[in-house]
């Protein structure tokens, strides 16, 4: 483990929920692209991985520079279209959201 504290100061968004069940490739590889190009213009990103884990259960770990990036951000995307295009992939009332400060690493 890197132990050095040049991202200390980092947040780490947490969503865990599930897809939507039969899903097209084609659908979750547009929407993934989607998204990858809004977050590319939010101030303070730094990285996504969304991660299978098990059956129809995800999670989207996003890193931010700052927890008020992190907030800006989310409250952006409640308010814009892409919100409708994810929940065409993501069961959205399944999601729940944390937010973690990275101490170390």
């Amino acid at each position: 483990m890197n132990t050095t504290n040049t991202t200390a100061s980092h947040c780490i968004e947490l969503a865990q929920g599930s897809l939507r069940p039969n899903v097209a490739p084609e659908v979750m590889s547009a929407v993934q692209r989607s998204i990858e190009a809004w977050l590319a213009t939010q101030q303070g990103f730094v990285r996504r991985t969304l991660c299978n884990l098990g059956g129809d259960r995800v999670m989207d770990i996003v890193e931010w520079r700052t927890r008020e990036d992190a907030m800006r951000a989310m409250g952006e995307l409640s308010q814009g279209p892409l919100m409708a295009e994810m929940a065409t992939v993501f069961a959205l009332d399944t999601f729940s959201i944390q937010h973690a400060d990275v101490i170390v690493s």
